[in-house]
């Protein structure tokens, strides 16, 4: 009776450690198969920047397009009132793009009911000041941060790299932007997808909008 409890014990042991492995390996898979905005999510497991560079096949426009009955709804909107669909397919340009949730809080903020009542003059500010002239990839960043002026010629985004602790869940050298206040301050938004490549350009995606004080 002895061994039969032991040998019942060691096969309770054995059923333990094969469950633990398989429900180990289902978390990474589940790590691994994360996305944001219908696209892979970067984890970076070797504390390295190692950004991802997702191409598109297709202009920046006709991705927004694509992504019309989901989470870019008000920015193509916005986009065709204001007839910049030409400047969204635009060569060497770095866009940065607003989801439906901050697009609208964007037009709460205006006291805009829709996009329709917005002046197309001020549309059109308003996504140049979302756009930078050249290219602009996290790979090309570091923690130092650089001001360029966007494409509205009044505002300047600052961009840099932000090192996540190693704990966290996300890349741990996050792309950062934000509008430079005349004092100099920011108020960094964590560009979420990063360095979605257009054949035009680079897009990178926003959870939240810049803010100017």
């Amino acid at each position: 009776e002895i061994s039969c409890s032991l040998v019942g014990s060691e096969m309770c042991i054995r059923d333990r450690k094969y469950t633990i492995c398989l429900l180990a390996i289902s978390m990474i898979a589940g790590l691994s198969s994360c996305s944001l905005f219908g696209l892979d999510y970067q984890f970076n497991y070797e504390n390295e920047a190692a950004p991802v560079t997702t191409e598109l096949n297709m202009t920046c426009y006709e991705f927004i397009r694509s992504r019309s009955n989901s989470d870019l709804v008000l920015m193509y909107e916005a986009i065709n009132r204001a007839e910049m669909q030409e400047f969204y397919e635009t060569d060497n340009l770095t866009y940065f793009l607003l989801d439906d949730e901050e697009f609208a809080s964007w037009l709460t903020t205006k006291k805009y009911a829709s996009v329709a009542s917005v002046p197309k003059s001020e549309l059109q500010t308003m996504l140049k000041g979302y756009t930078l002239p050249g290219l602009y990839h996290s790979a090309d960043l570091t923690t130092s941060p650089i001001d360029v002026l966007t494409c509205n010629g009044v505002l300047s985004i600052r961009l840099r790299l932000y090192p996540n602790p190693p704990t966290s869940s996300q890349d741990l050298n996050a792309m950062q932007a934000g509008y430079v206040n005349e004092d100099g301050t920011v108020n960094y938004s964590k560009c979420h997808t990063t360095n979605l490549r257009p054949t035009n350009g680079i897009a990178h995606l926003l959870h939240t909008r810049f803010l100017a004080l």
